[in-house]
């Protein structure tokens, strides 16, 4: 019996090319960025309250990440993973969260991927959390990442990073 091969497969103007029976995409949508440097409208040293603003990218194909927001350049599913490594600044208890807002094109933002840590030693310590999402997102739609520290920042680190692509 024979095997079904696609030569050619269209979504929405990203054309893949096939080589070998193998479907390759090489221009998928995608971005890796660490170091948070700030956020827009953030507090302490900018990566407390806010959405983070990151100063490193590792990949942004397609350049769809400005540094703060990525913004879908064709509908489809996305995945979008995240993690936070938190600075415990004060020997209070603590506690900080994160999470991935999304907005549909000229929406409002929803949270999505939500995770919170809560410290209750009363120790100057860090925290790690995170969390991996897929959303159906329209072309437009807009996504950023969200920390919120009680007497934390995110860490200014490879440590903080957000990550996201299409899966198709």
């Amino acid at each position: 019996m024979g095997s079904l091969q696609l030569s050619k497969l269209y979504v929405n103007e990203i054309h893949p090319k096939t080589e070998g029976g193998v479907v390759v995409i090489p221009n998928r949508p995608a971005f890796y960025v660490h170091t948070p440097g700030g956020s827009a409208g953030g507090g302490g040293d900018g990566t407390a309250n806010g959405y983070l603003a990151f100063t490193v990218t590792k990949h942004n194909i397609g350049s769809h990440f400005d540094g703060t927001v990525f913004t879908c350049p064709v509908a489809g599913l996305y995945s979008f993973t995240w993690h936070v490594l938190s600075n415990y600044n004060s020997a209070n208890h603590n506690w900080h969260y994160g999470y991935i807002a999304h907005a549909p094109s000229g929406g409002s933002y929803s949270a999505y991927a939500y995770s919170q840590v809560y410290n209750a030693t009363g120790i100057t310590t860090g925290a790690h959390h995170g969390a991996t999402v897929t959303i159906n997102c329209g072309a437009g739609d807009k996504t950023k990442l969200y920390h919120y520290g009680n007497y934390m920042d995110a860490h200014q680190s490879l440590y903080t990073w957000f990550t996201g692509y299409l899966i198709g």
